[in-house]
């Protein structure tokens, strides 16, 4: 690996711990990026991918899968593998991983990490210090459970006995969340279109959904 290239990775990856470290250490840090520089994601990458039909996310998903096992195959025969071009493909194939799981933590940072710290939403954008006790999540887990049970019976059904979808439920979804841009100020940015997942029950079982 070239000396610049070292340096290019190093600088990388301390320039994103960097990050996540003023999103613990600073709240204000978080609130500004999450206010004046995360809808620029929204705006612009969030434009390209609401233009397909399939979840970006998902697909990126099996391509890393598909990627890491690549490198677990690589790695046990690296040792015993003499010939050349296969040594050399090899150790370029590493030096690409390299970039890529730094390039994957900082888009993750700023995806992701730098929002989780960010001060919690409350009506108008005022700051609260509320806090909610057990109780009180339970009683609002039990009210919607009894909600959306109520709302079941009303809904159309397929001959499966299952919850019908509207066609239109991808629009209903971001009108809901544009509508909340009134008392949430966070969500007054572009709302990216949803998409449904090709393997939801394995999404759902990693807590990812």
């Amino acid at each position: 690996m070239k000396k610049r290239e070292l340096y290019y990775m190093t600088g990388m990856l301390l320039f994103t711990a960097l990050l996540n470290a003023l999103s613990w250490i600073l709240p204000s840090f978080s609130d500004y990026y999450t206010d004046h520089v995360f809808p620029l994601f929204t705006g612009s990458l969030g434009r390209l991918t609401s233009l397909v039909p399939f979840s970006v996310g998902e697909r990126m998903i099996a391509a890393g899968v598909l990627l890491v096992l690549v490198l677990a195959v690589l790695l046990v025969l690296y040792p015993f593998v003499r010939r050349p071009d296969f040594r050399r493909r090899a150790r370029g194939f590493f030096r690409f991983m390299a970039h890529l799981v730094i390039i994957v933590f900082l888009i993750m940072t700023l995806n992701c990490f730098l929002l989780y710290h960010c001060t919690p939403l409350s009506p108008g954008g005022a700051e609260t210090d509320r806090r909610y006790t057990v109780s009180e999540l339970a009683c609002l887990r039990d009210y919607i459970v009894e909600e959306a049970s109520a709302l079941c019976d009303s809904l159309p059904h397929t001959g499966d006995g299952l919850l019908q979808a509207p066609e239109d439920l991808t629009a209903r979804a971001m009108t809901a969340v544009s509508g909340l841009s009134g008392e949430y100020p966070r969500f007054a940015s572009y709302c990216v279109t949803p998409k449904p997942l090709s393997c939801s029950g394995f999404i759902s079982q990693q807590h990812m959904q």
